[in-house]
């Protein structure tokens, strides 16, 4: 895993700029605050860096790929002391990012085509044999199991996405479940390439090595010492008695590496073995049944729909239906609504029989911080249309306030506490609306992130765009939780037409996975401040 305290703290130069910290890691991107590099004024001094968020060696092993500096920092003696404690890690394929881009184009022709297809992908026997072997290996074995275990994780009717960003598979968890126990059950059946061991590849330093290499680390001289680095701490060498199960993973590596990468570092990497002794000579690959096969995912274009899962399937929390902080339950709402008015048609009653009524005139000055209205009884006669009072301010606080002047006054003149009483239990039931509604987040910078995202998904929305992967993660914020930036805009699109309410919906139901309870209170209350229809919208998240 990237130590991701250690890369909040690095700081490189590059060609725009000095890096001075991490300004945040997307699902997409990361980013990094820069100090910018003179002639760029029009940029302004701080300005942010956006890397594509790719499995890099040297974020794994707390050093700088040379590729991002203006000039490399590494240490060829320290990589090669970091490099061999990572001899035998089983993990290894998914630190390097061609040996993942491999791994992740072959799970992809997987899922879509079957065994059969990468079997068929070349009619030369020995490359078919490297792709055999490739699905032989413990990294195919385990990115299977991963996916396979996805239906332990929530409704099966969820989609979700699997494989990374440039091979993406979206499906339901049941679904895409099922279908990599079922390769897994047949992959066991394919037979191992003679003189190969394929679970023995993380044991292999020139494939660990290769990783570095790949990564930009090492010159031609330092390729050297590195070989003989090698030599000394494993003994290993290409006329060893491993030598030929070395050749083949090398030689496997490098012919499948075509499907990936680069051809600059795949010449890399036939430069190193050669420093090792492999003496590996590859012409011009000829790769065109290779390039048949289906090219990796571009991100969404425009007009061209991620897949979501529907809002119904995102789990509720255990406060919904009970916890209102807000006050933007419609059916609460309602009830409280009902409760009110029972009691203002009791209580001008009991008013009216008592010959008062309440009146709330305007102030000078309503736009005062602390204002409240006047208050004062007046004498009526009995009188089924009472005199009109003018009320002005918040309307559940004001409203709240008349009445319980009211109850008072009814009190005083007929000695019953029955309003009183009554009035106790209406603001338990009601006082939660003049509270929520007055509810400030700007003070709560956690929950003023949430509604921000939540205003920027409505607003959106309104211009016809699908967010795709809304998640707090993929923005930056001000001290105070307003947006900043946004990026990781891979899976934005906008489908030219008007979006459906369920559309929105599941577009919201991304952020709600990624936020707790008073958090997706907050981005509601965001979202309505800039959807007129926020209600609708919404009321899919109950839809079966």
């Amino acid at each position: 895993m990237i130590d991701v305290e250690w890369l909040k703290t690095v700081q490189f130069d590059t060609a725009s700029g000095r890096i001075t910290g991490l300004a945040g890691i997307g699902s997409q991107w990361i980013v990094f605050h820069c100090k910018s590099a003179g002639g760029q004024s029009e940029l302004g001094d701080n300005i942010v860096i956006k890397i594509l968020n790719e499995p890099r060696l040297g974020f794994h092993i707390r050093e700088i790929p040379p590729d991002l500096e203006s000039k490399p920092s590494y240490d060829a003696a320290r990589v090669n002391r970091k490099l061999r404690a990572q001899v035998g890690n089983p993990l290894f394929d998914s630190m390097v990012g061609p040996y993942n881009d491999l791994y992740e184009r072959m799970i992809s022709i997987l899922y879509k085509s079957g065994v059969e297809a990468i079997q068929s992908m070349t009619e030369d026997k020995e490359v078919e044999a490297y792709l055999v072997y490739l699905l032989k290996t413990p990294g195919i074995r385990r990115r299977l199991e991963d996916i396979a275990f996805l239906d332990r994780g929530g409704d099966p009717r969820e989609v979700v996405m699997c494989n990374g960003p440039l091979q993406t598979i979206e499906a339901p968890r049941g679904q895409v479940s099922t279908w990599a126990r079922s390769m897994l059950e047949e992959l066991e059946g394919v037979a191992i390439p003679q003189g190969s061991a394929p679970d023995r590849l993380c044991e292999n330093p020139f494939w660990i090595w290769g990783g570095a290499v790949l990564d930009h680390f090492f010159t031609s001289e330092e390729m050297a010492d590195a070989a003989q680095f090698i030599a000394a701490n494993f003994g290993h060498s290409a006329a060893g008695p491993d030598g030929v199960r070395l050749r083949i993973e090398m030689f496997a590596f490098l012919t499948l590496l075509s499907l990936v990468a680069e051809r600059e570092k795949i010449d890399r990497l036939v430069e190193f073995c050669n420093h090792a002794g492999f003496r590996f000579a590859l012409s011009d690959p000829e790769t065109e049944e290779l390039e048949k096969q289906d090219k990796p995912a571009e991100s969404p274009a425009a007009g061209k729909m991620p897949i979501l899962s529907p809002p119904s399937v995102v789990a509720r929390f255990p406060e919904e239906g009970r916890v209102d902080p807000m006050a933007q339950d419609p059916r609460l709402l309602e009830t409280a609504a009902a409760i009110f008015g029972d009691y203002m048609t009791r209580l001008k009653s009991a008013a009216d029989a008592a010959g008062i009524s309440v009146m709330l005139p305007h102030t000078d000055d309503e736009s005062a911080p602390y204002w409240k209205p006047w208050r004062s009884v007046v004498p009526v006669q009995n009188s089924a249309t009472p005199p009109a009072s003018v009320d002005s301010g918040p309307p559940e606080l004001v409203l709240t306030q008349r009445l319980l002047t009211c109850a008072q006054a009814v009190k005083a003149r007929t000695g019953s506490n029955e309003s009183t009483d009554v009035m106790a239990q209406l603001i338990e039931e009601i006082g939660y609306v003049a509270i929520g509604r007055s509810h400030d987040v700007r003070d709560r910078p956690i929950l003023n992130a949430a509604k921000s995202l939540g205003a920027i998904a409505a607003k959106l929305h309104g211009n016809g765009y699908i967010h795709g992967d809304l998640q707090p993660q993929n923005f930056t914020f001000k001290e105070d939780g307003e947006i900043q930036s946004m990026f990781d805009l891979g899976r934005t699109c906008n489908p030219g037409r008007p979006l459906t309410l369920l559309e929105r919906a599941s577009d919201l139901a991304v952020l709600k996975r990624h936020v707790s309870f008073l958090e997706w209170e907050a981005a509601k209350l965001g979202y309505r401040s800039e959807a007129p229809d926020a209600d609708e919208v919404l009321a899919q998240f109950e839809v079966q």
